[in-house]
This record gives C-alpha cells, sequence and structure tokens, in this order.
C-alpha cells in the first residue's frame, strides 16, 4: 500500500481494527452529541416553563388592570344612569309641567307689576 492511505499509526484503512476504533471514536461522538441534545431539550423545556410563568403574572396583572377599569366604568354608569333616569321622570312628569307653567304665570304677574 502506498503511504498517503496509511494512518497515522501506519495502519490502513483496510485493517479490521483500524475500522474497529473509527466506529468506536463515531460512537462516542453520536452518545456527546445526543447527550449535548438531550441538555439542550432540558434547557429548552426550563425557559418554556419561565415562559409560560412570565406570561402568565403578566396576564393576571393586566385581568386584574381591566376588572379595575370595568368597576369604575360600571361605578360612572349606575351614576350617570341615576341620575338621567331622575331627570327624565322629572321632565316626564305632567305635575312638574303644572308646576312650571304656574311658576311662569307668577313670573309674569309679577314682573308685570314691578
Amino acid at each position: 500500500m502506498s503511504p498517503e492511505f496509511l494512518n497515522q499509526d501506519g495502519r490502513s484503512p483496510d485493517d479490521v481494527r483500524f475500522q474497529f476504533e473509527i466506529i468506536k471514536e463515531l460512537a462516542a461522538s453520536v452518545r456527546e452529541v445526543t447527550k449535548n441534545m438531550q441538555r439542550m431539550q432540558e434547557q429548552t423545556a426550563e425557559t418554556l416553563i419561565r415562559l409560560e410563568r412570565i406570561e402568565a403574572k403578566e396576564t393576571a396583572e393586566q385581568v386584574a388592570a381591566c376588572l379595575a377599569r370595568i368597576e369604575v366604568l360600571e361605578a360612572d354608569y349606575h351614576r350617570r344612569s341615576g341620575r338621567d333616569g331622575f331627570v327624565a321622570a322629572v321632565f316626564k312628569s305632567p305635575v312638574v309641567a303644572w308646576i312650571v307653567l304656574f311658576a311662569g304665570i307668577v313670573y309674569t304677574a309679577i314682573k308685570d307689576r314691578l
């Protein structure tokens, strides 16, 4: 065999022991890559869990803020509804119309006398 086909130990690639060593090295490399991939998967899972906790906390804070805003808006709505309902009831009442008419007549009469 020519020297360019020999490895560093002077063995030929056709040598069974040489091939066995290569296979052992490949197997070790595959094991190492597998371990690295498992570590990466574990880190990814941990990162996803952390991200989920962060999102859950942010969501809870946003829900709390929305609930507080809803309470304020509902209080304002009920306050306005009560006021508007009272004003509408007063203006729709025929008694109020008679009182306003009488007040207008009294005002006109007093104004004319002065």
